[in-house]
């Protein structure tokens, strides 16, 4: 528990106003650095547009990278990778200044944009999580439709092309309450989505749903329909047996479970 001081310097990341308890929105190891996405425009004195690449042993930036001309220009809310290349979600239209509707991948080690992943028109509203699992990506958020087609709030991606899977993927995935997915893990055949809804494709899912990994159609067993109601799950982990939540109401103020 004690501080590093060689990694952790008074002078980090400078936020913005408008995002001022929205900093840093999420982290991922790859290799000998961090990936730090939020809302944020400085770290130790330079630019850094909303992700930073970071040494892992002395919390410098990889200027190769993190470019201080250009980067985000909005937040980014999830960071994941396969080992060779970055997926990028959040809530943004641009990267170093060519358009990007909400997701991105790129070059783990020069930031470029892998063109051969082309997501189209992209999202129509903000990327909150993503999780990899095998040749696919799988995001929930707050849109409701990728490339000009239906996945609400739930959608699953080719990670090589981008192209949408529309089995999986469909127009009433998560719908009612915030129609909102915030957290996403995957377990097994079976993928668990947390957020801030009431149904998944027609059928009673307060804040949590487990579904096929496949198909998307909902897992029987599980205890959907009344679970969390006005409630947003934030946080899942898994041990091998329990499904372990961190919730707070829909009004902001955390609470545990």
């Amino acid at each position: 528990g004690v501080l590093d001081n060689g990694f952790t310097k008074q002078a980090g990341f400078d936020v913005p106003i408008n995002y001022q308890y929205e900093s840093v929105m999420d982290i991922v190891k790859k290799g000998s650095s961090i990936l730090v996405g939020g809302a944020m425009t400085v770290y130790r004195g330079q630019l850094a547009h909303n992700l930073a690449k970071i040494n892992l042993s002395t919390g410098v930036i990889d200027q190769t990278f993190t470019q201080s001309a250009s980067g985000f220009n909005g937040a980014v809310y999830s960071v994941v990778t396969d080992g060779t290349s970055i997926y990028v979600g959040g809530n943004f239209t641009s990267y170093r200044g060519v358009a990007a509707s909400n997701i991105v991948k790129l070059d783990a080690v020069t930031g470029n944009m892998d063109s051969t992943f082309n997501p189209g028109s992209g999202f129509t509203n903000s990327v909150r999580a993503m999780v990899i699992s095998g040749n696919s990506i799988c995001a929930t958020g707050a849109f409701a439709t990728y490339d000009g087609l239906g996945a609400k709030g739930l959608a699953k991606l080719d990670k090589d092309s981008g192209a949408l899977d529309t089995t999986f993927s469909t127009a009433t995935n998560i719908t009612g309450g915030g129609e909102l997915g915030s957290v996403i893990s995957v377990v097994g055949s079976s993928l668990f989505v947390g957020g801030y809804f009431s149904t998944y494709r027609g059928t009673g899912a307060e804040g949590i749903a487990k579904v096929d990994l496949t198909t998307g159609a909902l897992v029987g067993g599980f205890p959907h329909a009344t679970v969390f109601g006005s409630f947003i799950v934030q946080g899942l982990a898994y041990d091998g047996t329990s499904l372990y939540l961190g919730v707070c109401p829909s009004a902001g103020q955390y609470q545990s479970v």
